[in-house]
Parts: C-alpha cells; structure tokens; sequence
C-alpha cells in the first residue's frame, strides 16, 4: 500500500489528470442512463430470461446466448452477470446493464495501464482521454450486450501475460489467475475471443517456454482458472453428448461461406481494419457500412464529377486519412516491434502485432458480413497506432511534434465530446437514430398500452411499420401477451383476420407525419377499426384502436 501511494505522490499531475479523464468518462456513460438506455429484441429476450430465473421460474443456464444464426451458444457467464446485478439491484432492465456500465468504465484505467507497458505517462494519458470520450465506446458502454466487454478482457488478459514474461517478475501465480480469469471470462463472451485471444495465447506461450520467460506451470495454471469458469459448459456438454460442440461444426461453415473471392475479402477486411482505426477515436459515418464502398457509390455514375466531388469532400478526406494512418499506424508497428531494443517493450509491441495479424486473418472469411461491432475485439489497437505516429513524428521531425500532436488529440476529444452530447440531446427531444430502441420511449409506450387494456386481455399490435418493428419485442416485455407477430392492417384487406373483441388492439408507428398519415389512411380504408385514443413518447407514437361494432 506504501508503494502505491508513494507512486501517487511521485505523479501526481498524472493521477490528477486520469482521475479527471474517469469522471468524465463515467458522467458519459451515466448521464440520463436509464431514459437513453438502449434496448431491442435481444435485450428484451434476455431480461425476459433473467426476470423468469430472479422469480424461481427456472434455474440458471448452464449455456449462454447463441451466435448470430448458429445453434451453437457461448458460455452462461454473461447471464450470470446480469442475474448478479439483478439480485444486487433489483431487477429492472437498466440493472442487467450495469455490468456492462462496470466494465466500460473500468475499461479506461485499464487502457492507461496497458499503454504505460511502452508509452509515457504524458501520452497514455493524452491517449485514454480520447478514449474515455470516444463516441463508440460510450455507446457500447451504455446497454447490455455480450460482445461490449471484449476490450476489456482482452487487455487484462495481454498486461497478465506480458507481467509473466517479465523475468523480473517476483511472484507469477497472481498474474496467471487474472490471465486465466480473463480468458476464461473472454471466451465465453464471443467467439471471436476465443479464435483471436487463444491463437495468441498458444503462440506466445510456445514462444516464451521455448526461451524460458514462461514455464508450462503457468500456462497449465491459467488453462487450469480459465476450465474452471467454464465448467457449466462441460455440465452441458456431458449432458447432451456434445450437442453445442456439433452445433459450432455444423453452423460454422454457413457462417463464412459467401461468393466474394479470395482477395476481394482481403480488400473488404483491410478497409474495415482502417474504418475501425479511424471511428474507434473519431465519430464519423456509418459503423454498418464500409465508408469506402459508399464513398465510391456516391462518387460513382455522376455527370458533373467536379460537383460530385466538391460535395463529397468531407468524406473523401476522412476516408483517404484514415487509410493513410491506419498504413502508416500498422508499418510503425512493425518497425518498432523490430526495432525495438528494450525487452519488456519489445514483447509488448510483438504480442500487439501478433494479436493484429490474428485478428485480420481471422476476419478474412467473414469480410461479407462484417460490421463495427464486430471488431470490438480490437478497440484498443488504433490507440497503441496513435501513440506510435505521436512516437515517430517526435524521432524525426523534433520535439515540437509532441505539442502538435497533443492539440490534435485534444480535438479529437472535443469532437467526440460533442457527438456523444449531440446524440444525447437527439435522443431526449423526441428525435436520434431510428434504428435504435431505447428504455425510456418503451417503459412509457408500454405502460401505456397496459393502462388502456385490461390486465387479462390479449393484446394485439395490428400496425407497425417496417422501421419500428424493433420495439414489439420490447413492448412485449411489459405483458407477455403482446405478440410478436403483427398482422398489418394492409393484409387484413386480402385475408381478414379472426378479430375478438375481448382482445386489445393498438398501433405503433415512429413520430412522422407520412407514418401518422399512412396510419389514419389505411384505418379509414379498412373500416374495421376506429383510433380512440394516442399518445407520443419520444420518437413513438401509439394508438388504441376499438373494433367497430
């Protein structure tokens, strides 16, 4: 304890700004937490479990959520977060979240830490600052969702392992419990973890006992931590012979399959590679789409090339900019991890370079399905780049450089700072992306629903359109009897439905003149139903409809 507080007194202005840099980061991932909570279908059908195991209903999974389309599930650890968090807290659905919360917020020391194994204390700090502030990773750290927490066990597991193979290192076994814990952790949260982590784990390690840093004890020890969390999965596996093991081997080759060639994949990945590098600390663009694809639809079939370019020129800029620093941030890292003559701070640079080839080869096969979120599992990397062009321009142009680079990253904050405000202030006046559900519009719209049915009554929704069929599942998590399948009022024309008075009938549309219009449009034409009543809540508007008698 000594130790640590004369470290402290020796860098105060250090400690002094991180503790600035994480109430910062906190205020940001917590302001209006419960209102801007994000949560669709998937959060809906985990609450829903969650809520049945809080209630005695059913017992604790010995497996966790499944993979995308894959009948193959991961590991129950995240469910046992959230069933932690909900007997701590009660259960509410901002409550499941805040495991995520925790590990967002203890995400930004731990990038500190890690960027100290090379870096100054001046440039991990400038460096954590933007990522305390950055736009993706506030948002990510804001819902619950299995894939949000891979930064973090990712870097927790590559600090225990590079303390391993510190020869200096006193006392190994507390290092390869957390290496153990972490991976343990990590594989059970995606896959990706366990392919991208775990092939960087059995080269190092191999490379390492080869050259004596590391000793098969340790690696059996951590292997040994990281079984032992898992031992649910081997319940189950005993249990059904095997079952998610055959389901990962007969899904998994439908997962990559797709008819881009080979190389066409390797571009896919490597601009994905360079928008992430870019997004992951400057909040620009779409993270569904690939910005250069975009870029050369937009460009592309254009008479007036000139005109077309001209209105393009934030996007051309941003796009060549990051390609070119993402180019630059990967050949830096090469060099130095060469270069480099320090033992400690050259396997650090080396075990970077090696997690970052893994996780490009990794993704080659799945480049047709790749979004931003996928590469979560590399968040950290673009901040090691930045800190090794800071490092460069610092050896080749002068010492001046350090000043200019600072003031970059300052604006890189400030530009974050405002997008994340930005989207806030969208979100609580009624407007922000349609595309995502968020907890206060539908704790409001539901409760609602239920305070205009009767609480036996079947409710049906019989108008959504496309665009806001992402709130039926989370509606339905205020009473189980709302339905996930919606007979549009269209359809009813063609093949009238069934209709029973007894049941509760509503519509729900996002806040649009055209939908509200649409909406009264087709009610008129079918003459089934009149709208008795409405109300708006954020970007939502419901309507209760009474069968005409």
């Amino acid at each position: 304890m000594k130790n640590y507080i004369r470290k402290i007194k020796e860098n105060k202005k250090t400690f002094l700004a991180m503790l600035i840099i994480l109430i910062i980061g906190i205020f940001l991932r917590t302001y209006h937490y419960d209102y801007l909570l994000r949560f669709g279908k998937d959060q809906a059908r985990d609450a829903a479990l969650i809520q049945s195991i809080t209630e005695g209903k059913v017992s604790l999974p010995l497996l966790g959520p499944s993979m995308n389309e894959l009948a193959f599930r991961l590991g129950p650890i995240y469910y046992y977060f959230e069933f932690l968090s909900a007997k701590i807290f009660g259960f509410t659905p901002p409550a499941l979240a805040y495991p995520e919360l925790l590990f967002s917020i203890l995400t930004i020391p731990m990038l500190f830490f890690f960027l100290k194994k090379y870096f100054s204390n001046l440039i991990s700090t400038a460096l954590t600052a933007v990522y305390a502030v950055s736009f993706y990773a506030v948002q990510n750290g804001r819902f619950a969702w299995n894939p949000n927490s891979l930064m973090l066990f990712s870097m927790i597991f590559l600090y225990a392992f590079l303390e391993l193979a510190d020869k200096n290192s006193q006392k190994k076994w507390p290092w390869a419990v957390l290496a153990g814990a972490a991976f343990g952790i990590g594989i059970q949260l995606h896959l990706l973890y366990a392919a991208i982590v775990g092939l960087v784990f059995v080269i190092s390690a191999i490379y390492l006992i080869k050259n004596k840093y590391l000793t098969l004890k340790n690696v059996v020890f951590i292997l040994l931590v990281a079984f032992i969390l898992n031992i649910p999965q081997v319940i189950s596996e005993i249990q059904t012979r095997g079952g998610n093991v055959r389901a990962f081997f007969s899904g998994t080759g439908q997962e990559t399959q797709n008819n881009i060639s080979f190389p066409t994949n390797i571009f896919v990945d490597m601009g994905w590679h360079a928008q992430a590098d870019t997004m992951f600390v400057a909040p620009y663009g779409s993270d569904t789409k690939l910005h250069i694809d975009t870029l050369s639809d937009s460009l592309s079939g254009n008479k007036n090339e000139t005109k077309a370019i001209m209105k393009h020129l934030a996007d051309i800029w941003y796009v060549g900019l990051g390609i070119i620093l993402s180019l630059a941030g990967y050949i830096l890292l090469f060099y130095y991890a060469y270069k480099e003559k320090d033992e400690k701070k050259k396997f650090f640079l080396q075990i970077i370079s090696l997690y970052a080839v893994i996780a490009f080869l990794i993704f080659i096969p799945l480049a047709h399905m790749l979004e931003l979120r996928y590469l979560l599992i590399v968040q950290f990397v673009p901040f090691v780049l930045l800190g090794l062009l800071i490092k460069f321009l610092e050896e080749k142009v002068g010492r001046w450089t350090i000043y200019l680079s600072l003031i970059s990253l300052a604006l890189l904050f400030a530009w974050n700072i405002n997008a994340n405000w930005s989207s806030f202030q969208s979100f609580l006046k009624g407007k922000g992306d349609p595309g995502v559900a968020i907890w206060g519009e539908e704790k409001a719209a539901g409760n609602f629903i239920l305070a205009h049915s009767a609480p036996n009554q079947t409710i049906q929704m019989v108008y959504i359109p496309d665009e806001a069929t992402k709130f039926v599942r989370p509606l339905g998590f205020f009473n189980e009897s709302i339905q996930d399948y919606i007979v549009s009022l269209r359809d009813m024309q063609v093949d009238p439905p069934a209709l029973n008075k007894n049941d509760a009938y509503f519509a729900l549309i996002l806040r649009k003149k055209t939908e509200r219009n649409a909406l009264k449009r087709e009610v008129k034409k079918l003459n089934t139903f009149h709208i008795t009543n409405s109300a708006s809540f954020g970007r939502l508007e419901v309507y209760k409809l009474e069968l005409i008698q």
